[in-house]
């Protein structure tokens, strides 16, 4: 009987040890396979941000603006990065370089479409061609405004516009500024009847369809009294 129990005594005692060291063995094989698996998620993220910084080392330079689709694509590429793999990208910063230069290709082009509209203004006076120019500009960030270096011409054909005359932009009771020059007897005479000096004066009568449009007579005692050519009024 004693014989028995020893017996099943040694038998509990040997499979103790043997679930023992199969635990260890467990704990052995699990081990490393843990270690690899966080190694590999590791290095899945150190190859991303190479493969970024590979893309955005094949960014031509010097940066022009057909490199723009690919600076938007470097951009997105880093957007969508786990935030492990960005914290890896090398290239982050020139990116952003890129990015600027880039920019600033992009003021200058807009600049240089505001600074020909103004350029073709050539003081001609052109109400229509002067409001294009004055919306484009204004359209402009304040980076390109700053760009424009003409601006003082569309000023300058602003100003004369608001005190050019037309044939249609006086009415009688107007006060006005005769440059001086020819006076004409009649809207349609051929031949001026006399030469006056520069003379405040007023609008008297209108023919808005004829070769001299407006008559005036003189407020300052010039003696301006006659019809007048538009190219030599202006408003006060």
């Amino acid at each position: 009987m004693k014989k028995h129990i020893l017996g099943l005594l040694l038998l509990f005692f040997f499979l103790f040890l043997g679930i023992k060291g199969l635990n260890k063995l467990d704990e052995t094989v699990k081990m490393p396979f843990i270690d690899n698996f966080k190694k590999e998620v590791i290095d899945e993220n150190e190859v991303l941000a190479e493969q970024f910084d590979q893309f955005v080392n094949s960014i031509k330079t010097p940066i022009t603006l057909e490199e723009e689709s690919m600076i938007i694509e470097a951009q997105e590429k880093y957007d969508n990065l786990p935030l492990e793999a960005q914290e890896k990208v090398k290239t982050f910063e020139k990116l952003q370089e890129y990015k600027s230069q880039l920019q600033t290709l992009k003021d200058q082009q807009a600049a240089s479409e505001v600074i020909k509209m103004i350029n073709a203004l050539d003081n001609n006076y052109d109400g229509k061609a002067i409001k294009a120019a004055r919306e484009a500009y204004e359209k402009l960030t304040s980076q390109q405004k700053e760009m424009v270096i003409n601006l003082f011409i569309l000023e300058e054909n602003e100003a004369r516009l608001t005190k050019m005359v037309t044939n249609t932009n006086l009415n009688v009771g107007d006060i006005v500024i005769f440059k001086g020059g020819n006076v004409y007897y009649s809207s349609t005479s051929k031949k001026p009847t006399h030469n006056r000096p520069e003379s405040r004066c007023k609008v008297t009568r209108v023919a808005r369809n004829a070769k001299h449009p407006y008559h005036l007579v003189s407020l300052d005692g010039k003696r301006v009294y006659g019809w007048i050519d538009v190219k030599d009024i202006v408003k006060e």
